[in-house]
């Protein structure tokens, strides 16, 4: 192996890993095998959003990790989120693909989830409230605190930079796509999915609804007939 320093941003650095395009093909063919004939997607384990998480350097940073895998937002979304949208149990997010005044979507929370309580904790605590935003900054910069605690977790997903096949810190999107993974394997149904990454169609969604053998006979186990 060897490592090169992605320079794509000449504002931010960041070591990827050099791997055999073989070895990215093989494991690309191991999952379409899997889940059938679409490209699969890319995403973070619930393990490694745990390590993501504990890398991150304050209270503020952990929260936006923590919001970006129990939403399955993406960035822009979670870095626009203000006192005022946080509600009990959900949180007002901007619909990206909607546009006009009202266009936010409601992503319902875990109950057995307290991020609600959390962000409304980190919010008095902080003096912000009303229309002020939790995470004041760029897409860009909240992408840079994102990889940052990756590279220090050593949560790495294979990538493409500059037509080369890498292993690079693993980024936010990976969280969305994990969100998505998971809720679809505890059986919640593909429209509360939807609603809550904000789809515009459950055929978009429907991406996360391929199972294996395996994940199907354990959701059958479920249902009681």
């Amino acid at each position: 192996m060897t490592t090169e320093i992605d320079s794509g941003n000449k504002a931010q650095t960041t070591a990827v890993v050099c791997i055999s395009p073989s070895s990215v093909k093989q494991r690309k063919a191991h999952a379409i095998s899997a889940y059938g004939s679409r490209q699969p997607y890319i995403f973070c384990t619930k393990e490694e959003y745990q390590a993501i998480f504990k890398a991150c350097k304050s209270e503020r940073d952990r929260l936006l990790v923590r919001t970006l895998w129990e939403t399955g937002a993406r960035v822009s979304e979670a870095i626009g989120l203000r006192e005022c949208n946080i509600g009990d149990g959900y949180l007002l997010l901007d619909n990206l693909k909607q546009k006009g005044k009202g266009s936010k979507k409601q992503v319902v929370i875990n109950p057995n989830s307290d991020l609600c309580l959390k962000l409304i904790l980190y919010c008095r605590s902080s003096g912000i409230s009303g229309l002020n935003r939790l995470f004041p900054f760029s897409k860009e910069w909240a992408e840079k605190i994102f990889r940052e605690a990756s590279t220090k977790a050593g949560v790495y997903k294979p990538a493409k930079r500059q037509g080369k096949e890498v292993m690079a810190p693993a980024w936010p999107h990976t969280f969305r796509h994990g969100n998505a993974h998971y809720l679809a394997r505890a059986g919640v149904p593909g429209p509360i999915i939807r609603d809550n990454l904000g789809h515009s169609s459950l055929s978009v969604t429907s991406r996360y609804l391929e199972f294996t053998d395996v994940e199907k006979r354990e959701l059958l186990k479920r249902a009681d007939l």
